[in-house]
């Protein structure tokens, strides 16, 4: 039970089927499927499926 008292529920991807208990964590998975990519580096063409990823190349390639 979570801290509110409610179950924790399982959220499918529609994609493949995986299940995330939370929905954030799905839709970050769900963009494997997609080729989404909302990370725009606002220095070169570069995009990332994850902010962290974004920033790590942000500290590595433009410093």
């Amino acid at each position: 039970k979570t801290h509110c008292g409610q179950m924790h529920q399982r959220v499918p991807c529609p994609y493949c089927g995986c299940t995330y208990t939370q929905k954030a964590s799905m839709e970050r998975h769900q963009r494997q499927h997609t080729g989404e990519r909302p990370y725009v580096c606002p220095l070169c063409p570069r995009a990332y499926t994850r902010k962290e990823n974004l920033h790590m190349h942000m500290s590595r390639s433009h410093p």
